[in-house]
């Protein structure tokens, strides 16, 4: 009986699937060159199996293992991106918090200075006030803190209104409610990403909690910043975390004298 012939769809199926399984092999190999001390071998490995198509969870990891072994091979810059990208990948906290190691060390090693913060501040809100001397002075608190730090890049940091942060909330994220923070990654071209802060939001919460308005902006700041340091707030570990280090950064920038002078123009 002759066999039916095989489908277009099929044989791409079939060949997906090739690619995938080509894509696991290389990365098998590129991690026993790494356990064994070869990063030189391991690269071309990792790179490679990203070519061929990895699903997300495992690119994350391959990223991050080639970003290691980059550094270990004196090319800094490029491991430099590849922890970037690996970040944005990331979702399981043990990979993320290895990331925010490994960026640590590829900074302190080369003694490089982490690339401005804050080179763009945008107030759009009609009726806010601060030195913008002081918010640097809070951006550079934070920067010092351990454990807690965007990639290296340029920072961009808008204070806006609610109806404001809800048109990109809606644009961005396809939910145009109100909301207080919105944060967008940065890039491997130098820039560490955006914090966009609801004025109103800070001013609604603030008075019905019967707390400072400047204490309420800062920690949505804070809250931004940690997005782009590589925390979320999806699950209640991840809840529970993003709370502790709230309180930790904002206790920091209170013994250093470090809180902005935001206040509202009458």
């Amino acid at each position: 009986m002759p066999r039916a012939p095989t489908s277009q769809l099929a044989r791409a199926a079939a060949a997906s699937r090739l690619r995938r399984a080509q894509a696991r092999a290389e990365y098998r190999l590129g991690a026993l060159h790494d356990r064994n001390h070869r990063e030189a071998e391991a690269i071309p490995r990792y790179r490679r199996a990203l070519r061929l198509g990895l699903d997300q969870a495992t690119a994350a990891r391959a990223r991050a293992w080639l970003a290691s072994s980059l550094w270990k091979t004196g090319r800094t810059d490029a491991g430099r991106r590849e922890v970037r990208t690996a970040m944005r990948l990331a979702k399981d906290p043990a990979l993320r918090k290895f990331l925010r190691g490994l960026a640590r060390r590829i900074e302190k090693s080369t003694g490089a200075k982490p690339l401005p913060r804050a080179s763009a501040i945008h107030c759009a809100h009609p009726r806010l006030r601060y030195s913008p001397a002081a918010l640097r002075r809070c951006l550079a608190v934070l920067e010092a803190q351990p454990g807690a730090c965007p990639p290296a890049g340029e920072l961009s940091l808008a204070f806006l209104s609610d109806e404001a942060l809800a048109r990109l909330h809606g644009q961005f994220l396809g939910d145009p409610t109100l909301t207080d923070v919105i944060t967008f990654p940065g890039d491997a071209d130098g820039v560490a990403g955006e914090i966009c802060v609801s004025v109103d939001r800070a001013t609604a919460v603030a008075r019905a909690r019967r707390q400072p308005f400047a204490r309420e902006l800062t920690l949505y700041v804070i809250h931004g910043w940690l997005h782009l340091a590589g925390l979320d707030d999806l699950t209640p570990a991840g809840r529970r975390a993003m709370r502790r280090a709230e309180r930790r950064l904002l206790a920091a920038l209170s013994r250093e004298d470090a809180l902005p002078d935001f206040r509202l123009a009458r």
